[in-house]
């Protein structure tokens, strides 16, 4: 079964290997194993194309090509607890140069049933500066972009249930290509482990992500480099849709 963003340039530039973590009926596959903590995961990036995002509250936007890189990360949760909220943590020179995230509409259970939480596969676009985005009202996940983190968080009702998986997922051996959180980057970027952390329930978890960070000849030439070709403003604080799900 194969669900897929749209907007993205979906022929992957980079081929991922493949790593398992069973737990029950389900397994976590694509690119390198990458728990936080209890939290079962992997991660892997590429290239990607894109094509359109939200932009403002219940509004997607199309508009040309934009290359970028792409890190997608799968998640089983074997905490015990429900997944509410996972953060990335990236040095501050990267942060200008962070496009877009998206995150999962739905999750599969234990069972090998797809659950659907609504909202619309389309990333949104980091254009209104530093804050919490919600443009699209009917997703489950919100995304705080910071200075120095990027944090995922369920809005009310909503989590990834304990025993239950997104993103590239194996059940009883039919995988599942569904949905997972990702992270859209300039491709002049590269990616390395970058601190991570997790909530489930009262528990906190921490742990390494693929993430990104500068390359090691880059200097502060290429930071707001995307933010100059875009005409964004990236460093202003603000809460952006706000309006949760109801």
């Amino acid at each position: 079964m194969n669900k897929s963003f749209p907007f993205f340039m979906l022929a992957a530039l980079a081929t991922l290997g493949l790593t398992e973590t069973s737990m029950a009926q389900l397994s976590v596959t694509g690119g390198n194993t990458s728990p936080i903590g209890a939290l079962q995961g992997s991660a892997g990036a590429d290239a990607a194309g894109l094509t359109g995002a939200y932009t403002s509250v219940g509004t997607i936007t199309t508009f040309s090509l934009i290359s970028t890189k792409r890190i997608q990360y799968n998640f089983l949760n074997e905490t015990g607890q429900s997944l509410t909220s996972w953060t990335l943590t990236y040095p501050t020179s990267v942060a200008p140069l962070i496009i877009a995230a998206g995150a999962p509409d739905d999750y599969i259970n234990a069972a090998g049933t797809v659950v659907n939480q609504g909202g619309t596969l389309s990333a949104t676009l980091f254009n209104d500066g530093f804050g919490v985005y919600n443009y699209d009202t009917g997703l489950p996940w919100t995304f705080d972009y910071e200075a120095d983190h990027l944090t995922f968080t369920a809005v009310s009702g909503a989590s990834l249930p304990d025993g239950d998986g997104v993103g590239h997922i194996t059940s009883d051996g039919t995988p599942f290509a569904l949905p997972a959180f990702i992270v859209l980057f300039n491709p002049s970027l590269n990616e390395a482990g970058d601190p991570a952390t997790a909530i489930a329930g009262p528990s906190n978890y921490s742990g390494t992500e693929l993430g990104p960070v500068p390359e090691p000849t880059s200097g502060l030439s290429l930071v707001g480099g995307l933010g100059l070709l875009l005409g964004f403003q990236r460093f202003v604080r603000r809460a952006k849709g706000t309006v949760l799900a109801g």
